[in-house]
């Protein structure tokens, strides 16, 4: 990301608890399970593990 220039912040979301972690927070931050900012991060979530599974099915011979 550095080298295109891009400062994003990174964020954990932990499934159980549906957890929000940031590496400037000791604290895990906790949003209302209606929360649409919550959602928006569970879909993005759940589309990259979609996307790491569909790949890796590929690979195998």
């Amino acid at each position: 990301m550095k080298l295109l220039g891009l400062e994003l912040p990174i964020i954990a979301l932990a499934k159980r608890e549906e957890e929000i972690y940031t590496l400037k927070s000791k604290f895990p931050i906790k949003l209302p399970k209606i929360s649409p900012t919550l959602k928006l991060i569970q879909k993005i979530r759940n589309e990259a593990h979609r996307f790491a599974i569909n790949y890796q099915r590929l690979l195998r011979p």
